[in-house]
């Protein structure tokens, strides 16, 4: 059986200030865990009040399904500023990732496996979403990477030589690092399925 190893970084767009709409989540173990990775529109304090309401949301709900979570969200944030998100549940014993996510949230894997996941288009929070929750079977030596679009999409992993041998926590500062625009928050998750 595999074992999992998550990190996340967040960086606010103005680095003067430690607030930022984007907020990154992770729970559990190496062996099961719930990521959740949501973007509220906009930059600075009210966006962060929006972030932190986000959070207790997914809190509380951290038990139930992506789509759930998703739907939960949704409900939420009717009347703020709104938001996107995406949510992944994986265990390391099937080795099966369910994930939903509405806006542009990017999920993508590398590594053993490579390729990337489609979320819903719309906004948490306004109007009508569908959420659609899907499931995808990992190997051990794929890394999955979420990231809010303060990074870039279009970033080679082979453009980083030796970074995937590094821990989820150096992968995901790396990559916010390099990657990151300077006019957005930033932030990543990044889930090692290791041997």
């Amino acid at each position: 059986m595999g074992r999992i190893d998550c990190a996340s970084v967040v960086r606010p767009l103005f680095r003067s200030m430690s607030e930022s709409g984007d907020l990154a989540l992770t729970f559990g173990d190496e062996r099961a865990c719930m990521l959740a990775l949501i973007d509220v529109l906009g930059h600075g304090a009210n966006a962060r009040k929006v972030a932190v309401k986000a959070g207790e949301c997914v809190e509380e709900l951290r038990t139930e399904s992506p789509s759930g979570i998703i739907e939960g969200l949704h409900s939420r944030l009717a009347g703020t500023r709104g938001a996107v998100a995406a949510v992944c549940r994986f265990d390391a014993e099937s080795g099966i990732l369910r994930y939903a996510g509405v806006g542009n949230i990017a999920l993508r894997t590398v590594g053993r496996q490579q390729g990337s996941f489609v979320t819903a288009d719309g906004v948490l929070g306004y109007g009508v979403i569908r959420t659609s929750e899907k499931e995808q079977k990992l190997l051990p030596g794929t890394t999955l990477i979420m990231h809010s679009d303060g990074i870039s999409t279009h970033f080679d992993i082979l453009g980083c030589p030796g970074l995937l041998y590094k821990s989820a926590a150096e992968i995901a500062s790396a990559l916010l690092e390099r990657f990151s625009a300077r006019d957005d928050d930033a932030s990543c998750i990044v889930m090692k399925f290791t041997q």
